[in-house]
């Protein structure tokens, strides 16, 4: 469910909203399966009398974690901002080009360092939100904190944005996330949040923002008397931009909730492949009756000099207690579980994998080219991605510039770099060919290769030397001269 009237932030509302508690409590289970605690995962634990046979016989719980989690949120955060992108303005005039360029130039580390963590938001929680606390400036919210106000007909229209932080207002207790001011671990104080820091943009029927701040009391269920009047400050436009990479709902969907049975797969059977192999490592031994000596306490007494076992005549000799613990078995099931996974995340299994081998086991690494189509279905989802953030970024970076230039959206253009490109031989000869064929100028080849604004690749071009065109293939001659 989502929110339609910006009454619900008032003194005396319910906070966090009814209807928000659900994907709230969800995106913080998100969050504790990316940071390792996986008892969110555990069906089945062990059992009481289990517990209390390792703990009298001295053994240690073992358990075995994999975090796919985090792997393949970061995995995709790398591969769509991997190589940043080039930000550009198009049709600009000659008097404020370079001013225009050099700004736009200036805000992209930002934007891609708020990009690679937007995208591990939308693996993570379903959806990512940009803001712009500072001109120039592009970061993230995280998507607990945000509620979005959408039209009543159209759940999907986005009217306004409410940014609400949670905080503790006492020094010397503990804050929000865990941490105190001094940056120790050690709870001092309350843990629970005694204000609530709103902010909330808005956009009237004209398509007008404003935006409104204002601080409230917080009980741990409504918000207490307002501190203050709501803060009225002028906003050209929203310095937030919702994001989501997946998913028709307004918050989008997480990859995290098709991992969870196969990730808690990997993990039982990993612990049970490790505690196979160390009972293995040292078995039980298995003595016929009376071929060892023991002391009054009941010890066993050993020749260590010749570690000798005395046999009695006719008894069988010694051995050591052994199973069949199905190793094959447990390696096949984390393969399986392994391969599902990677599929749920449109991850081409040729970029798991250090590279491919032939039949002699010898290791070899495709070419750019050949890496991409192999790849096709990561490289497919690759570009799906940068197509959804394009449009939120135009608008993110037109807020974070709007104190210097009144920049228009569909103008700034976001040069993304070729998907896994590594501009390695077979790819230069690929632009040649595309450039003798046509396809595309010489510009738009130095632009790709250089990454840079498509004015900086023209400059580039004038300045090179003229390319002598490379001479026709001669025909094949046969042993006896004729072609």
């Amino acid at each position: 469910m989502t929110l339609t009237d910006p009454a619900y932030v008032r003194s005396g509302a319910t906070w966090p909203p009814v209807s928000e508690k659900a994907r709230i409590r969800r995106a913080e289970d998100n969050l504790r399966l990316y940071r390792g605690d996986f008892s969110l995962l555990d069906a089945t634990p062990p059992d009481a009398t289990q517990l209390r046979f390792q703990a009298a016989n001295g053994v240690p719980q073992r358990r075995i974690t994999v975090n796919s989690f985090r792997w393949i949120s970061k995995l995709w955060s790398d591969l769509v901002f991997g190589a940043p992108p080039v930000l550009d303005y198009l049709d600009v005039g000659e008097a404020e080009a370079d001013s225009v360029l050099r700004r736009l130039k200036l805000v992209t580390p930002s934007l891609v360092k708020a990009g690679r963590a937007l995208v591990k938001d939308c693996i993570r929680y379903g959806c990512g939100v940009f803001i712009c606390r500072r001109p120039g400036m592009v970061e993230i919210v995280d998507p607990r904190f945000w509620f979005p106000l959408t039209a009543p007909d159209d759940l999907n229209d986005v009217r306004g944005h409410i940014i609400a932080y949670p905080f503790i207002s006492d020094p010397n207790s503990l804050r929000i996330d865990g941490t105190t001011p001094r940056g120790t671990a050690r709870a001092v104080g309350s843990s629970t949040p005694d204000r609530v820091r709103v902010h909330r943009f808005l956009m009237d029927m004209e398509g007008v923002w404003t935006c409104q701040s204002a601080t409230f009391h917080y009980d741990g269920s409504s918000l207490g008397t307002m501190l203050g009047d709501w803060e009225a400050m002028p906003c050209a436009q929203p310095p937030v931009t919702k994001v989501q990479l997946e998913g028709d709902d307004i918050y989008g969907e997480s990859i995290f909730d098709d991992l969870r049975s196969h990730v808690t797969e990997i993990n039982r059977r990993e612990t049970s492949l490790s505690e196979a192999l160390d009972k293995h490592a040292d078995p039980h031994l298995a003595v016929p009756e009376g071929s060892l000596q023991v002391d009054a306490q009941g010890r066993v007494i050993l020749n260590k000099k010749g570690m000798a076992i005395f046999v009695p005549d006719g008894a069988s000799n010694p051995e050591y207690i052994v199973w069949d613990p199905k190793f094959d078995a447990h390696v096949a099931a984390i393969l399986r579980a392994e391969r599902r996974i990677v599929s749920l995340g449109a991850i081409s299994q040729i970029l798991v994998n250090t590279g491919a081998s032939d039949e002699s086991n010898r290791i070899y690494l495709p070419s750019g080219v050949a890496l991409r189509r192999l790849a096709l279905t990561t490289v497919q989802r690759i570009l799906a991605y940068r197509s959804d953030l394009e449009e939120p970024m135009q608008m993110i970076v037109r807020g974070a510039l709007s104190d210097q230039f009144a920049l228009e959206s569909d103008r700034i253009n976001i040069g993304w770099p070729p998907p896994l490109d590594n501009n390695g031989p077979d790819d230069t000869d690929e632009l040649v060919s595309l450039i003798e064929a046509g396809v595309i100028d010489r510009v738009a080849a130095a632009q790709q290769v250089a990454q840079v604004p498509r004015r900086e690749a023209e400059r580039i071009v004038a300045e090179a030397m003229p390319v002598e065109p490379r001479p026709a293939a001669m025909p094949m001659q046969e042993p006896n001269g004729d072609a």
